[in-house]
């Protein structure tokens, strides 16, 4: 299978007509991405992969999980950028700008603890379990969902994705009526 792209009728009051199977039935998923210029429908995570990288789906497992954190640590960056753009650098400490500005093409900042209420945005590849560094944790929340702690997780294709969805990168969403588990 395969993922079905079209553009995005900004100018449109409505949401894109989803495309359907030759059998009539629709798409498991639909992901605007390119902000929000595009959208994919797929039946597969595997699929929406190979929208966002070219080729994925040909990849060896070592490659994908390199295009996946290279993607990752892209995503991170523009995010990060765009949070920066909406605040007064004024308002942040010069060592907290440091650590929310810093790039994030190879290693990721490192802040043990956060307590600034910016969000940083990290590639959890980055930090333990997967590298020697210890994981940044928020100062501001003792959940894993903290806050002022957005993760970008690459390391599999469903939890890169959603990820990918909850720091706005992408907008995932699941056609209910194919859900086949409702068991959450």
């Amino acid at each position: 299978m395969s993922a079905v792209v079209v553009q995005n009728n900004l100018e449109s009051d409505g949401p894109v007509a989803p495309p359907l199977h030759a059998n009539g039935a629709g798409y498991r998923y639909c992901m605007y991405f390119h902000g929000d210029l595009d959208v994919a429908f797929a039946d597969d995570f595997e699929d929406l992969m190979g929208v966002l990288l070219d080729g994925y789906d040909e990849m060896s497992d070592e490659d994908q999980a390199y295009s996946r954190i290279r993607l990752a640590q892209s995503a991170a960056a523009q995010v990060q950028a765009l949070i920066l753009a909406e605040i007064d650098p004024e308002a942040l400490s010069d060592e907290d700008y440091a650590v929310l500005a810093a790039p994030r093409g190879g290693p990721q900042p490192r802040a043990d603890w956060w307590v600034c209420k910016v969000p940083l945005v990290v590639v959890e590849t980055s930090y333990q379990p997967f590298t020697d560094v210890p994981r940044p944790a928020s100062g501001l929340s003792s959940t894993a969902d903290a806050p002022n702690l957005w993760w970008v997780r690459p390391a599999e294709d469903e939890d890169f994705l959603l990820s990918l969805h909850e720091i706005g990168y992408v907008r995932l969403m699941e056609n209910v009526d194919l859900i086949e588990d409702n068991n959450f």
